[in-house]
């Protein structure tokens, strides 16, 4: 799955905190699901940051056959 843009999060983030709209119309405006607005927003309020998580487990050791 892509990651969407920084510059994506930080406008969808923004049109929300405007505080003139709701969740499903910024989805809506930004075709984006609101989950995806929820947790942008979310994040945001937790850590000031937009950039996407890593995903994916880094050093895992892979079993041998």
């Amino acid at each position: 799955m892509p990651t969407h843009s920084l510059d994506l999060r930080q406008r969808v983030v923004a049109a929300y905190e405007a505080g003139k709209t709701s969740i499903r119309q910024v989805a809506k405006r930004f075709m984006v699901t609101k989950r995806t607005v929820h947790r942008w927003v979310q994040q945001y309020r937790q850590t000031q940051d937009l950039t996407p998580k890593q995903v994916g487990t880094l050093g895992c050791a892979v079993p041998e056959a």
